[in-house]
Formats: structure tokens, sequence, C-alpha cells
């Protein structure tokens, strides 16, 4: 029996371990590219207060997600194998709450529009 929830997991499980070998070649990536963004937006004031503070949460996050997934786990006692596949969970699990909770949160905004 084909089970979609299970396929579905899957299919954001191995985007996940893409998006996560990508920022483990280029572990700055997300602040190189996201500062000017962010500081344009800013300084020409074309977010509204809540967008700004949601994409400071989201950054936040991403880079939480970047220094725990890669430091913490580097100063683990555990062979490199097993540390990049507890690394790699981590991160699929932090990324998939993240977007449910962002996801949740656009369903808010779009519910308080009149």
């Amino acid at each position: 029996i084909f089970n979609a929830g299970e396929e579905t997991f899957r299919a954001k499980k191995s985007m996940c371990l893409e998006k996560y070998n990508m920022m483990l070649n280029e572990q700055r990536t997300v602040e190189r590219l996201s500062s000017p963004v962010l500081e344009f937006l800013y300084n020409e004031e074309l977010m509204t207060q809540t967008q700004k503070r949601k994409m400071e949460i989201r950054l936040s996050v991403w880079r939480l997600l970047v220094i725990s997934s890669l430091g913490f786990v580097d100063s683990l006692d555990y062979p490199p194998v097993k540390k990049l596949q507890i690394q790699k969970y981590a991160f699929c699990k932090n990324v998939i709450a993240c977007r449910e909770i962002m996801q949740m949160e656009d369903m808010e905004d779009e519910a308080t529009i009149p």
C-alpha cells in the first residue's frame, strides 16, 4: 500500500539533506546572502514591522541551525560518519519544524487581513 504521508516526508527529507549539503559546502551562505538584502529592505522601509520581525526570526533560525548542527555535533566524541548522520537528522527535523511554523504564521496573517 502506498503511503502518501511517508512519501511526502521522504521527499521533504531528501530536499532538506540537499540543502544541508549545500550549506556544508558554504557555511556562511546564509549570512552572506541575507545581510545585504535585509539591510536594503530595512533602509528602504519596504517591509512592515511584522515582515521585518519574521525575516529576523527566519535568519536567526537558519543561523542557529548552521551553528548547532555543525558546531555542537563536531564537539561530540563520535566517529565522523556518525556525526554527519546526527547533523543531517537534526537539521532535517529543524527545517521541517520551521517550515510548518512559518506556514501557520502565514495563514494567521492572511486571516487577519480585512
